[in-house]
């Protein structure tokens, strides 16, 4: 395992995750818990950093990439979670890589641009993993005949389950 993902000391059941966000508090927890429900986690704060850290892992010799991508759309500074999205299905390691967004931007047209970046996942933005591990615990499970069924969680905010047919 690269060294970028950190994991609890006792068995690692879950997959690797990337959580990019420009906040390191909530990327922080949220790592926090993705790793004792079982993850390895890697953060990156800025979209610069987590391209770089991809293409590190993609071009690695026996490196491997995180089996998903949590990524925010307000990124601060660099290019916004967007782009990122977008650049990262440029490569074909890195093409298929699923991408969930977690924003406070949850307005129709945020949500449609992070579909039209690449996301497969949009929620709002949750400084908990415990809503978010259901759909990646299903994800990770069998990715192929996951479907995902969003739903209104609270008044602007929408969460997304990962169900199998």
């Amino acid at each position: 395992m690269d060294e970028l993902f950190h994991a609890a000391p006792d068995a690692v059941t879950g997959g690797r995750i990337l959580i990019v966000d420009d906040d390191p508090v909530v990327a922080g927890m949220l790592g926090i818990s993705l790793v004792a429900a079982g993850h390895r986690v890697a953060e990156a704060y800025s979209g610069e950093e987590a391209l770089a850290q991809l293409e590190r892992l993609a071009g690695a010799d026996g490196g491997q990439l995180p089996d998903v991508v949590i990524l925010d759309i307000e990124l601060g500074g660099g290019i916004d979670g967007y782009e990122a999205c977008r650049r990262l299905r440029a490569p074909d390691a890195t093409r298929d890589l699923p991408v969930i967004f977690l924003s406070g931007h949850d307005a129709l047209d945020d949500r449609l641009r992070a579909y039209d970046a690449g996301a497969m996942m949009v929620g709002c933005e949750l400084a908990d993993g415990r809503e978010l591990e259901p759909a990646i615990g299903r994800l990770f499970a069998n990715p192929a005949a996951a479907y995902l069924h969003i739903h209104y969680a609270a008044p602007g905010c929408y969460a997304a389950r990962v169900d199998r047919s």
